[in-house]
């Protein structure tokens, strides 16, 4: 019983002693009654922004021990030339000493800790220009060193700032391409919003201005083999301006698209962040265009497998030709051959549909494999018939198809000569080889195939 009594005081201890050292201010409590500490300490870079102001660095000084009511004092010192020689010594750093025009602080400062006080602050200045304006080869510090009657932490009573002047930017949050595709069933309006931020704590008021940069729409198509048409400015509209308050980082753009009025087709809406009245501030170039893709699709044709053949399903992998249209996820994909025994010199690897009704127009969007890339397709040709004995090419596709996994493509406007009740939607090439080529073991694999037509 005497063992289980000393056994429980003894975890009790060790509970109260680390509930304790939780929040910092009972540090080396078996062996310190007081210690004191730089609260950030080692090497701390500072963020000039280059706003022909000057940036603020607290320093703050912490009190903690066994005894947190104790009286204290510490002294915060500007190191020397020779000392920061000495530290770069033992830490394999090469810092040089910030001149003495970057920077205002006092070269030692006296700090008295009453009983209820457990922290000190005193501020530091630097001068972002003269910052900017030195050797771009070396690297600067300012170093401060602590002292105390007390006993000070040895880990914890250095201090180097290390300041960076940086050039302040805005930029959109997101300038990843989003395609919207309606069709007539679908409501009129969408409505969007992009965010356009700032990567510090914004401290000024200051607009933004957006616009439209057509010249987006043809670089966009030619990079990337599509067709898209700048959206009217009549089926549109969007806040072109927004204004910053202090102590916002971010703020928010909406946008509205109107289908009414518009043909079917697929259209761009390119947004450019075009100015900021902050005179300091500079637009990222690498983040100041948002394009929003807007298709107004044909009507989806749905697919069941009564209208689906194909000449190289592998069983087993995947759900077979359901897999076209069973939704997209972990199993639910087609497969094709992929033992080299599917040849096809003309038509490749290919799904053939039947349509219950003649269109002329086609689009079409897919869905990569969810869970691998190692099927997408790298060529696409398609092929239109009335009887699925005579065949008409009516497109090749290689640009801009997607090499990863569970990303949607979706395709331009095919309009063919005339009406066709047959598509067959062949993959001629894939990661492995082409599908038409002896000795290659080319194969491809989808999620889903949704097609618009009519």
């Amino acid at each position: 019983m005497k063992k289980q009594l000393l056994y429980f005081s003894m975890v009790g201890m060790l509970l109260t002693m680390g509930a304790c050292d939780e929040d910092g201010k009972t540090e080396f409590l078996d062996d310190y009654s007081t210690i004191m500490y730089f609260t950030n300490s080692g090497i701390q870079d500072v963020e000039c922004l280059k706003v022909g102001e000057p940036t603020t660095y607290n320093i703050a000084i912490y009190k903690a021990g066994s005894d947190l009511s104790a009286t204290s004092d510490a002294t915060v010192t500007l190191m020397t030339e020779e000392e920061l020689q000495e530290y770069n010594l033992a830490n394999d750093t090469h810092y040089k000493m910030l001149p003495a025009n970057c920077y205002q602080s006092e070269q030692k400062k006296d700090f008295q800790f009453e009983s209820s006080q457990m922290v000190h602050t005193f501020p530091v200045s630097f001068d972002s220009d003269k910052i900017d304006a030195l050797d771009k080869n070396s690297e600067y510090a300012l170093p401060f060193s602590l002292s105390s009657t007390q006993t000070v932490n040895e880990e914890k009573k250095t201090l180097l700032l290390h300041p960076k002047a940086t050039t302040p930017t805005i930029y959109f949050q997101n300038t990843d391409f989003e395609q919207i595709t309606v069709t007539e069933s679908d409501p009129a309006k969408v409505e969007l919003e992009r965010i356009i931020t700032v990567p510090f704590q914004n401290k000024w008021e200051f607009d933004c201005e957006i616009g439209i940069d057509e010249t987006a729409v043809d670089q966009y198509n030619e990079e990337n083999g599509r067709d898209y048409s700048l959206l009217p400015e009549t089926a549109y509209a969007y806040d072109k301006t927004v204004t910053f308050k202090p102590g916002v980082n971010s703020m928010s753009i909406k946008v509205t698209i109107d289908r009414s009025g518009l043909d079917n087709g697929n259209y761009l809406l390119p947004l450019k962040l075009k100015k900021c009245t902050h005179p300091r501030f500079e637009i990222q170039n690498t983040k100041n265009l948002v394009l929003i893709g807007y298709c107004y699709a044909l009507p989806n044709i749905p697919l069941n497998l009564s209208m689906l053949s194909a000449n190289a399903t592998v069983e087993g992998d995947g759900t077979g030709l359901t897999g076209l249209f069973d939704g997209t996820g972990n199993g639910k994909h087609y497969h094709s051959n992929y033992n080299g025994s599917v040849i096809d010199p003309i038509y490749g690897h290919y799904i053939q549909i039947h349509f219950k009704e003649s269109i002329q127009t086609l689009l079409f969007e897919y869905w990569t494999r969810s869970n691998t890339n190692n099927g997408t397709p790298l060529r696409l040709e398609l092929f239109t018939s009335n009887d699925g004995n005579q065949w008409n090419k009516l497109a090749v596709i290689e640009k801009g198809l997607p090499t990863t996994q569970s990303t949607k493509y979706q395709s331009g406007f095919f309009k063919a000569a005339e009406p066709f009740t047959y598509l067959r939607w062949c993959v001629t090439k894939g990661p492995n080889g082409e599908m038409a080529k002896q000795g290659d073991k080319g194969y491809f694999n989808l999620d889903d195939l949704i097609i618009y037509g009519q």
